[in-house]
């Protein structure tokens, strides 16, 4: 703290003015705002608006696909030192054409997420189509980003560099907090209906969450047991994707808007490797309401 007693008159004010400058620049700094980039997601291709001169710190993702005829899954990878996007994408050809040799039927989302994992870390991700938003914010550490269409071989990739000066935005208040465990979920009773959840991945796997509205008529106990069989949940609820497969350590605080009712949260991310265990044989399966 600046004695002013000490100080000559003459400097004193001067002295005074900075202090106050200081001060509110300070202030301004921590409240500064998000910074928020715009991912669109085309049929093959991906569209970034505002990722120019990013920095460090909380960051806003906003990832639609309004022109798209179905739906499609975007992961965000923070690329290891010295991956490039032509990595990104012989990754994503390479596990194609190897899970089209060892099991046609594998979903290209699960062999692709399995490629960008040895990359980097899936820090978000989230399913977009024309009726489907995922906005979600993370902290963002200086590096590089891609951000990938995970749905199919000729799906977009792009990336974004984020700089190694703090932005000075803050994290955004959540409003509950879904942890996503190797054998279970960290998972309240009552989830809000509209707010953020904060998602954070505490296993050692990657984990993804996706929340099921259950018609009237479906019970809890009958939608675990079809969950455990491996049958399309589609069948027993609506469907919203929480958050994309993340990676150990990762935290997504996710904008969510969801109806009221009983939910059935799933983790449906299966490993591609052979003998790989899903996560709802760990027991990444839990019951919830929306209030």
């Amino acid at each position: 703290m600046i004695n002013f007693t000490s100080i000559p008159r003459r400097r004193a004010p001067a002295l005074a003015a900075l202090t106050a400058t200081l001060l509110v620049s300070a202030t301004a700094a921590a409240n500064a705002a998000t910074p928020s980039v715009d991912v669109t997601v085309r049929d093959a291709r991906i569209e970034l608006t505002g990722a120019d001169e990013l920095n460090r710190g909380p960051l806003r993702l906003r990832l639609s696909g309004a022109a798209l005829d179905g739906a499609r899954t975007v992961a965000v990878v923070a690329l290891e030192h010295g991956v490039t996007r032509a990595d990104v994408r012989h990754a994503l050809e390479h596990g194609a054409g190897a899970a089209r040799a060892a099991a046609p039927v594998a979903r290209a989302s699960e062999h692709a997420l399995s490629g960008l994992e040895r990359l980097g870390r899936l820090v978000a991700g989230g399913r977009v189509s024309a009726d489907e938003t995922h906005v979600t914010t993370i902290v963002a550490a200086a590096g590089e980003y891609a951000v990938v269409d995970v749905t199919a071989e000729e799906g977009g990739v792009s990336a974004f560099t984020v700089g190694a000066k703090h932005n000075g935005a803050r994290v955004p208040r959540s409003d509950a907090t879904i942890g996503l465990r190797d054998k279970g979920f960290y998972l309240p009773s009552m989830l809000p209906a509209d707010g953020v959840l904060r998602i954070s991945n505490q296993g050692d796997l990657v984990h993804q969450a996706t929340a099921y509205r259950l018609d009237r008529t479906v019970g809890y106990r009958e939608a675990v047991r079809a969950a455990r069989r491996g049958r399309d949940l589609g069948a027993y609820g609506t469907a919203t994707v929480l958050t994309g497969a993340i990676s150990p350590a990762s935290v997504s605080r996710v904008d969510v808007s969801l109806r009221r009712g009983r939910y059935l949260v799933v983790s449906e991310y299966t490993p591609f490797a052979l003998g790989a265990v899903s996560d709802v044989d760990r027991g990444l399966v839990a019951a919830t309401r929306v209030r």
